[in-house]
């Protein structure tokens, strides 16, 4: 159980229904797609092998919504419609129009629900009961919305709003970069984005080089901003961090995996990594909120 990103959003409130989260989360247990289901989303054990649906340790409460979506290609559907709509024009000897047209897509779309394939995705996120914080595992705002939103519809109420620091990533960044001011702790990776503020299609992707060398800060100096920057922190977690506070492609240290006792019974093994995972993790954030100037108001 490692998180690949960290999405954040700040809770503004109290979470009416946390106690009861197993009955309220049962609500909306996930069900694989019907044959006339186009996708279904639901509520899945967080931790493998186990009944319960969310997994609750040392302040720390993590869920799993589960989605199955039937893949109808596009030009499936197209090559059906046509097909029908020339048997009917064919065999009754008139022109099917707009309103026939969308009536029997919807039609060919039924037929052929049945034999498509499926593809299911499973998204987690914690509830840090310490800190009034949700982390997101997603780099994408829509798919932590959709979990937030299923989230919210089941506890009642979910008061929260995406995490803003007092300074601008994009600022900070640009200055870390530029200056070699970095706070304590945090170190340059390899790889950054650089974009101009004037012109947002011009973008310079820079990979496995030095990002203190004079060809990288020369597109400083012409003013373009730094979007995203790979940090090292501490020798334990490693990301990228872009302008609207998504922390993406995390990595966690050997030094971090080596607290792991090597339990070989899944439930052991999912408990002790989720510890660890958020220990370091929420460490790791405290840290870099405090780095962007702490959490505005």
């Amino acid at each position: 159980m490692w998180f690949k990103n960290a999405l954040l959003y700040r809770l503004t409130g109290p979470i009416e229904g946390l106690e009861h989260i197993e009955a309220r989360l049962a609500q909306t247990p996930y069900v694989p797609c019907g044959s006339q289901d186009m996708q279904r989303i639901g509520w899945t054990p967080a931790m493998p092998e186990s009944e319960e649906l969310s997994h609750q340790a040392n302040g720390y409460v993590l869920v799993c919504l589960r989605k199955q979506q039937k893949i109808l290609p596009g030009a499936a559907v197209a090559e059906a419609l046509d097909e029908r709509i020339r048997k009917i024009e064919t065999e009754q000897g008139r022109k099917v129009y707009r309103k026939e047209r969308k009536e029997l897509k919807e039609e060919v779309t039924i037929d052929l629900l049945p034999r498509a394939l499926t593809r299911s995705s499973r998204a987690y996120a914690f509830i840090d009961t310490q800190r009034n914080l949700i982390v997101v595992d997603s780099s994408s705002r829509t798919r932590a919305e959709e979990l937030l939103t299923q989230l919210r519809k089941d506890l009642g109420s979910l008061p929260l709003e995406p995490l803003e620091t007092r300074n601008q990533p994009t600022a900070l960044m640009t200055d870390w970069l530029n200056n070699n001011s970095l706070p304590a702790g945090f170190a340059l990776g390899q790889q950054c984005e650089l974009r101009d503020a004037r012109e947002s299609s011009n973008v310079v992707r820079v990979r496995g080089q030095d990002l203190r060398s004079d060809e990288v800060l020369q597109h400083i100096e012409v003013g373009k901003q730094v979007t995203r920057l790979e940090l090292h922190w501490n020798e334990a977690v490693d990301c990228v961090l872009d302008d609207e506070l998504i922390v993406r492609r995390l990595r966690f240290a050997d030094k971090v995996r080596d607290q792991l006792d090597g339990h070989d019974d899944p439930k052991a093994r999912f408990d002790q990594e989720f510890a660890v995972m958020t220990a370091e993790l929420s460490a790791f954030l405290d840290e870099l909120i405090r780095a962007l100037g702490g959490v505005a108001e």
